[in-house]
């Protein structure tokens, strides 16, 4: 019965272009087809057109971002990591080295000076003193240094100052005392500069390097090439300088490669309360 009504179909449809030829819009062979199988997948009427498009379906349990910006796939063999390195931890029993003079007291407190404005003062208690405060920081991750290399109170930390850049920090005390190296090292530089005064420039290698400026004279047997330790008496705090300053030392702490032509000058200054604290045993 199915073929004797495709044949009738197919006679009609043959008959209607035959009648009306291109003035008719009926598709008698579509109709013949669809009777002949009507399980026929339909769906190519929402296909996309020439453009070349695929249509994604999206089920109900998949999440449509917000934004509209398409998104961009990281190539599968390479695993986002993150790049920020791990903050250096304290070294709390970390061995440290004995002073080389008996009076060289590594106290266990520091504070800013009283009845100052300090510039770039680090973060104190109440009673000004400087939070957290040991005795010595781990420079560079290597390097244990002696915070102060002096006795007194901060007077100015590191940073802009009237305009320009304080590069380390300034000691004062009511009775000038004397400075001392801050860790074992070599004595690059000792000597009178207009800027600096009478000022000591050590390395402590591992690229670290620590100045002391406005001495008001030199220690004995202090000169560039001497070997120093730990609280080697470098010369008492003065004022020395070509311009009219107060008694006090001025400590930098330096980082990067000296053999350059700018020596010491051509160091990064750093500043030590950026270090972690490193408390004794």
């Amino acid at each position: 019965m199915k073929k004797v009504l495709v044949v009738v179909l197919m006679v009609v449809s043959l008959a209607g272009v035959t009648l009306f030829g291109q003035w008719t819009e009926i598709d008698f062979l579509g109709m013949v087809v669809e009777r002949a199988n009507p399980t026929l997948d339909t769906a190519h009427a929402d296909a996309p057109g020439e453009t070349g498009e695929t249509i994604s379906e999206v089920s109900e349990t998949d999440t449509i971002p917000k934004h509209s910006e398409p998104a961009v796939s990281e190539p599968a063999e390479e695993a986002a990591t993150d790049t920020t390195p791990p903050p250096v931890d304290p070294v709390p029993d970390a061995e440290l080295p004995i002073p080389a003079a008996s009076d060289f007291e590594l106290t266990g407190t520091l504070g800013i000076c009283p009845r100052m404005t300090v510039s770039n003062a680090p973060e104190t208690e109440e009673d000004l003193a400087i939070a957290g405060y040991e005795p010595f920081v781990q420079a560079e991750g290597t390097v244990l240094l002696a915070v102060a290399p002096t006795e007194g109170c901060v007077s100015s930390g590191m940073g802009v100052r009237n305009g320009r850049v304080h590069k380390g920090l300034d000691f004062r005390t009511d009775d000038p005392g004397m400075v001392y190296a801050a860790a074992p090292g070599t004595i690059l530089e000792a000597h009178y500069r207009q800027d600096y005064g009478n000022q000591v420039v050590i390395d402590h290698g591992e690229g670290v390097f620590t100045r002391y400026a406005h001495l008001a004279s030199f220690a004995p047997d202090i000169a560039e090439g001497g070997k120093v330790q730990l609280g080697t008496p470098l010369g008492p705090m003065g004022n020395t300088a070509s311009y009219s300053i107060p008694v006090h030392l001025h400590y930098e702490v330096l980082v990067g490669d000296y053999d350059t032509p700018a020596k010491s000058f051509g160091l990064t200054p750093k500043d030590p309360f950026e270090y972690p604290f490193v408390g004794t045993p």
